[in-house]
């Protein structure tokens, strides 16, 4: 078995990556040939059996045993492998695909032909054809090693192909307190009572939720793209007019594959429309370089930085100025299960000391895939507001304490290309500031169609 693996994988090819993940085909298809010699007498015949040849990298070698068998059409299915496999490592990746796709028509329902298939022409740059032999090879379920490392591998492909992607969305979801408001009608501020009126206390309501989605992503190169999108969303509640949003964004920038580790240097931007008839404007300018790694097959790594000026139209907010830090860490053992967790910092400083603020949270995460339909995730975050000077009235610092628990189901419609999304969100904010205390739960529901 040593020689057979060597003869698939020779050093050059042992790294990870793609070439790593055709070396368990390949065994199939020269067992025979390399397994019924004995490894002593390769030396003496590598030259009259042509995966000897192969694994001694003798090319030509190769060629002068099978093109003229090919041409007079006395071989065997395995001589049409052996010759492809001979093209694409002498780098001739156009031949290489021929003589695949001969074998293809004789054994279409061959994965190890279609696999080494997609490496050449992924080589080419032909990304989409070598994306659809990958799918069609896991659609027929092979070993869960080669699943993922085919799922990974269609993951840097699609940052590689020039697509434009559109999606919409429609839902609805009950707010239970949507001004965020204390659920007491008196609160206790500096020791003294207030008596806060039902506009001040929270209040629940329904809302119908639409939105839209365009990404764009664009090859330079093996190593460079492009990527931006924009999305647009309107929250519209029955009653509580004061609090329907229109949100605009985009983010557009460069992306950079670097082996196991992904760079994304984007600038983001965004416009919300506050408030129905006295409606009032929040605008944002930013960055938020992004970066990623794979420490090895079920484990990855990953950080953002996002600073952005805040300015605020026809209204008496500040401006400020806010930037966060996150990090995250994620464990996915197999396709079915990822879970991880993260920390972040912040800090927004404002015109204004008493909206100033530090940030620091949590955040552990769970995703759960059930079957080919279903899946499922749970999230826990946790985060601590501190505010600088002292709050007006009170005579006191402000500190919240924010925690949050979600949970979602998913149903993929494959009919319609289209998911259904069901989520129920709980928040907890305690603070030294009774005001600024209160509870809230959003059940929602949505339907998102991708085009």
């Amino acid at each position: 078995m040593r020689v057979l693996s060597s003869v698939l994988c020779p050093a050059s090819t042992k790294r990870p990556g793609l070439p790593a993940l055709f070396c368990w085909l390949g065994m199939m298809s020269t067992a025979s040939t390399a397994m019924a010699q004995d490894p002593r007498e390769l030396d003496e015949f590598r030259y009259t059996s042509p995966a000897a040849a192969l694994h001694a990298g003798d090319f030509d070698a190769v060629r002068q045993l099978l093109e003229a068998k090919i041409e007079q059409g006395t071989h065997a299915p395995n001589d049409l492998f052996l010759m492809g496999l001979t093209e694409k490592r002498a780098g001739n990746h156009p031949r290489a695909i021929d003589y695949f796709q001969r074998l293809l028509e004789l054994e279409p329902d061959s994965p190890r032909v279609r696999l080494e298939m997609a490496e050449s022409l992924y080589a080419l740059g032909r990304y989409q054809l070598a994306e659809n032999e990958l799918k069609t090879v896991l659609a027929g379920n092979p070993p869960e090693t080669v699943s993922r490392r085919i799922e990974s591998y269609l993951a840097a492909i699609e940052q590689r192909l020039d697509v434009w992607s559109f999606s919409l969305s429609a839902g609805g979801f009950y707010d239970s307190n949507v001004n965020a408001g204390p659920d007491t009608d008196t609160v206790y501020i500096g020791n003294l009572p207030f008596v806060l009126n039902n506009a001040a206390q929270g209040n629940g309501d329904w809302a119908a939720d639409l939105g839209m989605t365009v990404g764009y992503n664009r090859s330079l190169n093996q190593q460079t793209s492009l990527r931006g999108g924009a999305s647009l969303n309107y929250t519209d509640y029955a009653d509580l007019d004061d609090y329907d949003a229109l949100v605009g964004s985009a983010w557009f920038g460069p992306g950079f594959n670097l082996g196991r580790l992904y760079v994304y240097l984007p600038a983001v931007t965004s416009v919300v429309r506050l408030g129905h008839e006295e409606s009032y404007y929040q605008t944002s300018i930013g960055i938020s370089p992004q970066v990623g790694y794979q420490i090895n097959r079920e484990w990855s790594a990953s950080g953002r930085l996002t600073w952005q000026d805040v300015n605020y139209k026809r209204s008496n907010n500040p401006d400020s100025t806010q930037a966060r830090l996150d990090a995250s860490i994620r464990y996915a053992p197999n396709r079915s299960l990822a879970a991880g967790a993260g920390l972040y910092i912040g800090r927004e400083s404002s015109e204004t000391d008493t909206r100033s603020n530090k940030r620091l949270g949590a955040r552990a995460f769970a995703d759960y895939t059930i079957d080919s339909v279903w899946s499922t995730s749970l999230s826990a975050d946790y985060s601590r507001i501190a505010y600088d000077g002292i709050q007006p009235m009170s005579g006191t610092e402000r500190v919240d304490r924010k925690t949050q628990l979600s949970a979602s189901l998913y149903r993929a419609l494959p009919q319609w290309n289209a998911r259904l999304d069901i989520g129920l969100n709980h928040t907890d904010q305690r603070s030294t500031i009774e005001l600024y205390e209160y509870d809230r739960q959003i059940l929602n529901t949505r339907i998102i169609k991708k085009f």
